[in-house]
Formats: structure tokens, sequence, C-alpha cells
């Protein structure tokens, strides 16, 4: 049995591997969080638009609701979905 140690993250404790990094880091089609929390809703990487310089991220499991991001913006990823 393997035991993770907890870890906090922004003052949330946290035993799963979420790890934080920035939008422009994340590969197409891969599942981020904007929240580290596990009720977060999850979101799919979409296209870079050049024109506004943003990346498209749409729910999971709602398609047509869709956000841009800056190429800083902080996200989640490495959980289970």
């Amino acid at each position: 049995m393997v035991h993770l140690s907890p870890r906090v993250t922004n003052n949330i404790m946290n035993t799963t591997t979420d790890t934080l990094t920035t939008a422009s880091k994340v590969k197409k089609g891969e599942y981020v969080r904007f929240s580290n929390t596990d009720t977060a809703p999850v979101w799919v990487k979409g296209d870079y638009d050049r024109s506004s310089k943003k990346h498209s991220f749409s729910k999971a499991d709602d398609m047509n609701r869709e956000v841009f991001l800056k190429s800083t913006a902080k996200v989640f990823v490495g959980f289970e979905y």
C-alpha cells in the first residue's frame, strides 16, 4: 500500500499529485483545473488564438463553454479524471 504524504499548496491540504503550471506549457487536449480542489470543474486545452494572444479552454462536460487565458495564467495538471 502506497501512502501519499500530504502537502500544503495555497493553504489547502492536498494528497493528490496536482502540479501547478502555466497555460502556455499545457499541451492541446490536456485536462486542467483552475483551482486545486476535487470539486473544481475540469477543462480541456484548445488552440492558441494569435490575434488575442490567449489560450482557449473548454469545459470537459460542456464544450460550448469556453474561456481564454493569458499564457502566464496558472492551471493545475496531473490529477485523475
